[in-house]
């Protein structure tokens, strides 16, 4: 599976108008749903969660130069990856965790931008 690159244009550019503070939470999680995001898998071939501040985060990344970029901060060469569909990544990898995992898109971007747990559940008012 490929990603899409206008779709993750339009993730990146929604992420940069709600930055700025007129972007739209509900399209921007709308296109992350219809983008192929990159998946870091551990050394046991699981989806990666890192820890801050007592709160879990999936890392995802929309471009491959993304993800280098995150391991090259971490020094690390290279590292495993899967490519899933937004929407697999949202409504069926995230829920496997249980609650208060949150989603952060290209964490070592210029623009990283992180949806909290709770904003990700469908099940609240």
């Amino acid at each position: 599976m490929e990603a899409d690159t206008s779709v993750a244009d339009a993730v990146e550019d929604e992420i940069n108008s709600y930055r700025r503070g007129f972007g739209d939470p509900i399209r921007l999680l709308a296109l992350v749903r219809q983008s192929v995001l990159l998946v870091p898998l551990d050394d046991a071939g699981m989806p990666f969660t890192g820890r801050v501040r007592e709160v879990d985060w999936l890392p995802v990344f929309t471009r491959l130069d993304q993800y280098t970029a995150y391991l090259a901060a971490r020094d690390r060469e290279a590292g495993d990856y899967q490519a899933l569909t937004g929407f697999a990544v949202v409504d069926e990898l995230l829920p496997r965790f249980g609650d208060r995992v949150g989603l952060v898109i290209n964490p070592a971007g210029d623009a990283p931008f992180a949806f909290p747990w709770i904003a990700l559940r469908d099940d609240l008012p």
